[in-house]
């Protein structure tokens, strides 16, 4: 019936080939999320990504931060790591940092991401931490060091939990749906939604392409065994679908 009504050929070889189980999800994601959003009354709330603003205002946060604290060895390497990642170049695809706990990596890596932003034009940033705890820390870190003057904090830096608290219902939709310019889940969340075949899960998978992804603790975010299949996912969004 729909061939009797349309003038297009519709015979299998002229049908996309979508090679791999990422991409078809990917595909998928957009119908459903178009399909739960109720598009004929939608309406989708854009911020503005403002990097550049967000970077130099976290230059300014961590400068402050510096001066109040006191001169130490500690403080020093603290900010020598901060403008290491922050003057790294963004060329390559996947980076590892080895800093370990206590050396700031929370505004280290966001001041790289954000570079990385800058350069090749992302849509989003999302961090990603093992536990819940640590989330409500780094969001309140985030919130004070990045957005901007008359910005809704919880529109610019969104908290994806299971503990989050919204103040409204538009929060709410940015954090659940990766709408935000920087998102803040947890690795439960971000794995699940890269492997999940549920549309409620699945909805919010179409926003990762173009994104600057932190994998914070990524040795405590899966079980090792799942860390084979998980490089594969990682290495085609950063091939094939523009995420750093």
């Amino acid at each position: 019936l729909h061939n009797s009504q349309v003038s297009l050929n519709l015979n299998n070889s002229k049908q996309s080939i979508l090679s791999d189980g990422l991409s078809r999800r990917l595909a998928l994601s957009c119908l459903v999320d178009a399909d739960y959003s109720d598009t004929a009354r939608y309406v989708k709330f854009n911020c503005q990504t403002r990097w550049k603003d967000r970077l130099n205002k976290l230059d300014e946060y961590v400068r402050k931060e510096y001066g109040k604290n006191e001169k130490s060895k500690r403080n020093e390497l603290r900010n020598e790591i901060y403008f290491a990642c922050r003057n790294r170049d963004t060329n390559h695809l996947i980076y590892y940092c080895d800093s370990p706990v206590g050396t700031g990596k929370t505004t280290s890596i966001m001041a790289h991401l954000l570079q990385a932003a800058i350069r090749k034009d992302l849509r989003h940033i999302i961090v990603v931490l093992p536990y819940t705890s640590i989330i409500t820390q780094s969001v309140r870190v985030y919130r004070e060091a990045l957005v901007l003057d008359n910005e809704d904090p919880e529109f610019i830096v969104a908290e994806h939990d299971h503990q989050a608290d919204f103040s409204s219902i538009e929060a709410r939709e940015l954090a659940t749906t990766w709408n935000a310019p920087i998102i803040v889940t947890t690795a439960v969340q971000f794995f699940e939604t890269l492997g999940t075949n549920e549309p409620a899960r699945l909805r919010k998978l179409h926003e990762l392409p173009g994104t600057g992804i932190f994998i914070d603790e990524s040795h405590a975010a899966i079980p090792t065994w799942l860390w084979p299949q998980a490089w594969i996912w990682l290495q085609k969004l950063t091939k094939e679908w523009g995420c750093h």
